[in-house]
């Protein structure tokens, strides 16, 4: 599964990773150069009921698609889904999913 607009996963770029678990830190490098519509591309893919929201679910089986691409494990899926969703959450609501909005806010 394509998760963005990079084609390698094995760069963080110049992000600071440092409040940031590995895998958040790679799909955030992979958007950093993307336009709105890319990105709203990439986030329709990943808001499978078409709610307009990213759900919990919905952001842990993308990232277990990836998992074996990004060389981590379930347990790893799990914190980087809270990790992100606490960060889309901090920015004002706390719905455990995210906007489009929020989406851009958090990994980009």
């Amino acid at each position: 599964q394509h998760f963005g607009c990079c084609t390698t996963h094995s760069h963080i770029g110049s992000l600071s990773c440092s409040v940031w678990t590995l895998p958040v830190c790679t799909i955030m490098s992979c958007f950093k150069d993307c336009d709105d519509e890319r990105l709203k591309a990439i986030f329709d893919q990943w808001d499978k009921d078409e709610s307009g929201f990213i759900s919990r679910k919905e952001l842990l089986d993308v990232l277990m698609a990836l998992k074996d691409k990004m060389g981590i494990d379930e347990d790893e899926c799990k914190a980087s889904t809270k990790d992100i969703l606490d960060k889309a959450d901090a920015a004002g609501t706390d719905d455990d999913k995210m906007s489009f909005e929020e989406f851009k806010a958090v990994l980009c």
